[in-house]
């Protein structure tokens, strides 16, 4: 079984992980949105990108901030919906 399919079940806890950690790689975009490695390699190279015009830069990765938007969702939202995937178990 793939990894984003063992995923699906707990997709909100792994977002919220994400999200404590602070910041995200292109495994950690790929488990985040999900998509495949081609999608998480464009993402990062964006998300960089962007953040090099702020003048924010990384060795890290990007931003775990930043991801969010590509799902549709807000942080708060991320947190409710980890919070009754584990009250599910």
């Amino acid at each position: 079984m793939r990894q984003n399919q063992s995923d699906n079940a707990q997709r909100n806890i792994i977002r919220e992980q994400i999200l404590r950690k602070g910041y995200a790689h292109q495994y950690d975009i790929r488990r985040f949105v999900p998509c495949g490695r081609e999608k998480a390699k464009q993402i990062l190279a964006q998300e960089m990108l962007e953040a090099e015009k702020e003048g924010k830069t990384t060795i890290t990765g990007i931003s775990a901030n930043r991801l969010p938007k590509y799902v549709g969702l807000t942080k708060e939202e991320i947190q409710a919906y980890a919070e009754q995937e584990k009250n599910r178990k």
